[in-house]
Order: C-alpha cells, then sequence, then structure tokens
C-alpha cells in the first residue's frame, strides 16, 4: 500500500490508488489454488506478494501450511517492506512542493 500511495507524490490525479489497493486484496480472498496458471500465481506471489501474505494465516490454522510458505510468505513480506521503504525515501527526496 506504501509503494502504490508514494506514487501520489510522481503524478498529480491518483484517486483510483486506492481502488487498485482493494482490488488486488480481493484476489487475495481466493484460495491459492484457484489460480492454476503458473504464471499468474507467479505474479501474485512475486510481483505483488498478495497471496502468501494473505493465504498463509488461513492454511496456517487448517494445518495446511508447509515450511516452504511460510518462509517465503516472511521473505516476501520482508522484501517488500525494505522495498516499499526504500521506494518512499527516494520518492520523498525528489519532491518538491506547489507551493514553493
Amino acid at each position: 500500500m506504501l509503494v502504490l500511495y508514494s506514487l501520489a507524490f510522481i503524478f498529480i490525479n491518483v484517486t483510483g490508488i486506492g481502488n487498485i489497493y482493494y482490488s488486488l486484496m480481493g484476489l487475495a480472498e481466493k484460495s491459492r489454488e484457484m489460480y492454476f496458471n503458473k504464471w499468474i500465481m507467479l505474479g501474485l506471489v512475486l510481483i505483488v506478494p498478495i497471496l502468501p501474505l494473505a493465504n498463509t494465516p488461513a492454511q496456517v490454522l487448517l494445518n495446511k501450511a508447509t515450511l516452504l510458505s511460510m518462509l517465503l510468505s516472511i521473505l516476501a513480506s520482508l522484501l517488500f517492506t525494505v522495498l516499499s521503504v526504500t521506494l518512499f525515501k527516494v520518492i520523498i527526496r525528489k519532491y518538491t512542493s506547489a507551493s514553493s
């Protein structure tokens, strides 16, 4: 979410950014097994880490989680936290106020 809202410092009209987030979270409501295409699954796991972060807690509660899926969830959350904070800092550095 921080990555999406960081775009507000670059673009002028960002009213639809919240909708992107909620649409992506709508994808996460589905089970991981629903995405049978490996490219879609790879995109939702690596590019936008929705599936590991949303499905792993449910899999743990249902005793269906593997050690690999839990480790991938932790790795994805750490990676995207670092990425989003770094991107936010870079964008803030380049930001110039409209009033100055």
